[in-house]
């Protein structure tokens, strides 16, 4: 979150998918739930554009995710960020483009993935 101006908005699109505008707070909140049931997470960049006049960024991505309950499966992911930067080379907007298929399985994987890790919590008495 350091890269990220204090004013940073997050967009995860498209639209069809109703996610809201977050701003780091709320991001940074979003990220920590999905996180704590990730074992691994690995990006692959497949093409970047740099645009220095506007300072605009665009990588197109995939990832790769395991789940700290390997019963949950694996994720494969496909993404395209665009970055917009200020002056001080912090980033002011990302637009974050995600399969909306596949995001979907994501989020089914984290919520399974969160239940069974709060289910081994209230087995062990945690």
């Amino acid at each position: 979150m350091s890269l990220k101006a204090p004013n940073c908005t997050h967009h995860i699109v498209p639209s069809s998918l109703g996610a809201p505008k977050f701003d780091n707070v709320a991001y940074t909140a979003f990220l920590q739930h999905v996180v704590r049931v990730m074992k691994t997470c690995a990006f692959t960049v497949k093409e970047m554009m740099e645009d220095a006049g506007p300072k605009k960024v665009v990588v197109w991505c995939s990832s790769n995710v395991s789940f700290h309950r390997e019963e949950v499966g694996a994720y494969e992911g496909e993404y395209v960020f665009m970055l917009d930067f200020d002056g001080e080379d912090k980033v002011v907007r990302v637009v974050e483009f995600v399969d909306s298929k596949a995001s979907g399985v994501f989020m089914g994987q984290v919520a399974e993935a969160t239940k069974l890790v709060g289910e081994a919590g209230r087995k062990e008495g945690v």
